[in-house]
């Protein structure tokens, strides 16, 4: 006798949200989601030079329905107070918000020599941190919440610790040890006690399953 396999898991409703709150409350600059896809794309491609994003990436990231006419994407991070919940929503116009020409001052650290393309310095999550993240290492459950909110994940998936890996996969984080990208931006251990996955009960097109090792 053969029985069906588990469903995979899905994030709570509960667990976006908190995660989304988490993230409107510090300062955190708009421009870090790029230097997050940057520096994947470095991995990638495994060099610091002449990186090539895909903002359609980026883009399938910030989706989410319900926004005003004409923002389709939502962005929960700011690097100023927010009084009005719609300026989080952003236009579709993802790869001009973040192309060279676009970026401020305090992300100049991205480029190359010339302005016009996409390079990182060999110490650039440290740069990060003090340019996008104003020196304060951030919580990575938020980020990994928010972010992986349309994935799924292993039937087993059930602590805020399986959600970090999924991000860490996702953002090719190959290490968490100290002194990595990982440990100089975020922290772990500071996760809220909640419900984080549930069984995925809609159809599995509607999700992006979680990268796997292989």
């Amino acid at each position: 006798m053969t029985f069906p396999a588990p469903p995979r898991k899905v994030l709570t409703i509960d667990a976006v949200r908190r995660s989304i709150d988490a993230l409107r409350k510090p300062f955190i600059h708009e421009q870090f989601l790029a230097y997050l896809h940057i520096r994947k794309r470095s991995v990638e491609d495994g060099t610091l030079t002449g990186i090539e994003p895909v903002w359609s990436e980026v883009g399938r990231l910030l989706a989410v329905q319900g926004g005003p006419p004409n923002k389709p994407n939502y962005r929960p991070i700011s690097s100023r107070t927010k009084h009005d919940p719609s300026g989080y929503w952003l236009n579709p116009n993802i790869p001009g918000s973040y192309a060279p020409s676009s970026l401020r001052k305090v992300s100049r650290f991205m480029l190359d020599a010339a302005g016009t393309g996409f390079s990182l310095p060999s110490d650039h999550a440290q740069q990060a941190l003090g340019a996008h993240l104003n020196g304060q290492r951030q919580p990575a459950w938020p980020f990994a919440g928010f972010f992986l909110r349309d994935y799924s994940f292993d039937p087993a998936a059930s602590t805020a610790q399986d959600l970090i890996d999924g991000f860490c996969k996702v953002f090719r984080f190959e290490s968490t040890a100290p002194g990595s990208d990982f440990d100089t931006l975020f922290t772990t251990g500071d996760e809220p006690d909640i419900g984080w996955f549930e069984p995925l009960a809609v159809a599995p097109a509607e999700y992006e399953e979680e990268p796997t090792d292989d």
